[in-house]
C-alpha cells in the first residue's frame, strides 16, 4: 500500500507517464510453443511490450503500456490483446489476471449451478481450490475422496467388473465416478478424477502422470485423458488446472 498509494503517484508525478499492465492467463499450451505462435508480436514490439512469464503448470503474459492516462494506456494496449486472444483461442482464459479457480468459481455462481466432486488421486486438492473463494456454498455441493476401490465402489456405484476389468485409474472408472457422484448428489456438474500420481503404481501401459478426469451435465458424460510430467505434488496440482479447466469450458459453452 506504501508504494502504490504514496511512491507511485510520486514517480509518475516526477515523469508525466505511468505504466498501464494487463495480465493474461493462458493454459494448455507451453511456453515454448506459446512464444512460437507470438514470436513477431515479442520481436517487434515497443510500446506496449509483452512478456511471458511460467508459473506452476500455466502461463502468465504480461502487456504494458507507457502512456498518461489509464485509458491512453488501455487503447495501446488493446489491439495486442485482441490478437493475442484471436491466436491462442481457448488456452487464453482471462484477460485480466482472473485465476483459474476464482474463474471457475464465478462462473458457476454466476449462472446458479451446482457442482459435486468424486476424486481419487487429487485428494480433495479441487474441493480446497473452489472453497477458497467466500460464497463457494452456494455451488459446491459436496465432495468425496474416494481413494479406495470399496470407496469408488460403495460411494459413487462404481461396478466391481469395471474395476477388475479396467482398473481404478481408466476412463471407464473416471465415467462411472463422475456419474455415480452426480447421481447420488443431485449436482448439475460432477467432476471427477482418478490417476496414477507415483512415485508408486506405475504399469507398462499406464505410466506415472497417467490422469483420467470426467465430467458429467445434462449434455452427457466426457472422459479426458493426461499424461502429466514430474513429481507427486506436480503431477496432482496439474491435474487440478486440468479438471478446472475442463469445467471453465463446459460452462463457456
Amino acid at each position: 500500500p506504501m508504494f502504490d498509494n504514496h511512491v507511485m503517484p510520486y514517480l509518475e508525478s516526477l515523469s508525466g507517464v505511468k505504466l498501464v499492465s494487463r495480465e493474461l492467463r493462458v493454459l494448455g499450451i507451453g511456453e515454448a510453443d506459446l512464444t512460437y505462435q507470438l514470436r513477431d508480436i515479442i520481436e517487434n514490439q515497443s510500446n506496449p511490450t509483452l512478456a511471458p512469464y511460467v508459473t506452476a503448470g500455466e502461463v502468465t503474459l504480461r502487456v504494458t503500456a507507457l502512456a498518461k492516462s489509464e485509458a491512453e494506456g488501455l487503447s495501446l494496449m488493446q489491439p495486442m490483446i485482441d490478437e493475442i486472444r484471436l491466436r491462442l483461442g481457448e488456452h487464453l482464459y482471462s484477460e485480466n489476471g482472473e485465476p483459474l479457480q476464482a474463474l471457475c468459481a464465478r462462473l458457476l455462481t454466476e449462472q446458479g449451478k451446482t457442482l459435486a466432486l468424486a476424486e481419487s488421486c487429487t485428494g480433495g486438492m479441487i474441493a480446497s481450490a473452489l472453497t477458497n473463494f467466500p460464497g463457494s456454498s452456494k455451488f459446491l455441493l459436496e465432495a468425496c475422496v474416494t481413494y479406495s476401490n470399496d470407496a469408488k465402489m460403495r460411494r459413487l456405484g462404481v461396478q466391481a467388473d469395471t474395476l477388475a476389468r479396467y482398473g481404478a485409474v481408466s476412463p471407464e472408472c473416471a465415467l462411472e465416478m463422475a456419474e455415480g457422484m452426480r447421481a447420488s448428489s443431485g449436482a448439475d456438474i460432477a467432476l471427477a478424477t482418478t490417476g496414477i500420481a507415483g512415485p508408486d503404481g506405475a504399469t507398462p501401459d499406464k505410466p506415472v502422470g497417467t490422469v483420467y478426469v470426467a465430467i458429467s451435465s445434462t449434455a452427457g458424460t466426457q472422459v479426458h485423458s493426461f499424461l502429466q510430467w514430474g513429481d507427486r505434488g506436480r503431477i496432482r496440482y496439474a491435474t487440478v488446472l486440468s479438471a478446472c479447466d475442463i469445467l471453465r469450458k463446459t460452462l463457456c459453452t
